[in-house]
């Protein structure tokens, strides 16, 4: 398994860093970036509800690259802390993406890990998204296990080669930390892309130098008020 983790307080400049070679992102056209001749318009696109072991249903999408019949693809898994997905409406159902949701947050991403011939598979952390359940707090342990369970779902559907990429960005870099650990998930997971991740969450987040941030409580309380969300499909414009 290979990882690949940025962070501000590791920052090297780029003259210095003898880590990786250069290397950028594909460009993509202009025209397909958005419109409905982009990657994202082109893929076979579902969504679907999947249970987990307690019962809770977490909302999941999948994107799969155009392909043979009996194709399999290598695949991207994000877990998603802050939507999977939006449903356009209107005028922008019309010109973006053939009317399909849009991620918000990782659409580059995404249009180009599909113009390269992988699948995606995204995610709602439970309790938030269109996701049911309760979200108890940052990188709790059952998060992971969420994971591991769509993980090894999506590796036995047909169109699966078995090898997953994770990524994520800030929060969500934890989450594919987090779930790589997992023994389970390990067999499936080919490498990690771990973009500015918080390594450590007193000292990145709660108490940077040791000075309590406010914004950034601990957890709360096992008897605290928690988040619960309970939504539907993409449906109610929610995914």
């Amino acid at each position: 398994m290979a990882f690949c983790t940025g962070s501000a307080a590791a920052f090297v400049p780029e003259a210095r860093d003898t880590h990786w070679a250069p290397e950028s992102l594909p460009p993509l056209p202009s025209a397909a970036r958005f419109g409905n001749a982009s990657p994202v318009a082109a893929a076979a696109y579902s969504a679907r509800y999947l249970t987990l072991r307690d019962g809770c249903r977490v909302a999941v999408d999948v994107h799969l690259p155009p392909g043979p019949a009996g194709a399999t693809f290598d695949a991207v898994l994000v877990q998603c802390r802050y939507g999977r997905a939006v449903r356009a409406r209107w005028l922008g159902k019309a010109l973006l993406h053939g009317g399909k949701p849009v991620d918000l947050v990782n659409i580059y991403f995404k249009q180009v890990w599909l113009a390269a011939g992988l699948a995606v598979v995204a995610m709602d952390c439970r309790g938030t998204g269109a996701s049911f359940g309760t979200w108890g707090g940052p990188w709790l342990e059952g998060e992971a296990e969420d994971g591991a369970e769509v993980l090894a779902w999506a590796a036995r559907q047909p169109w699966s080669s078995g090898r997953f990429a994770l990524f994520g960005q800030s929060y969500e870099a934890g989450t594919a930390l987090a779930l790589a650990a997992l023994p389970a998930a390990q067999p499936h997971v080919a490498c990690v892309v771990a973009v500015n991740p918080f390594l450590h969450f007193f000292s990145d987040i709660a108490a940077p130098g040791g000075v309590r941030r406010a914004p950034f409580p601990p957890p709360p309380a096992p008897d605290a008020p928690r988040r619960s969300r309970s939504t539907s499909l993409p449906s109610t414009g929610r995914a």
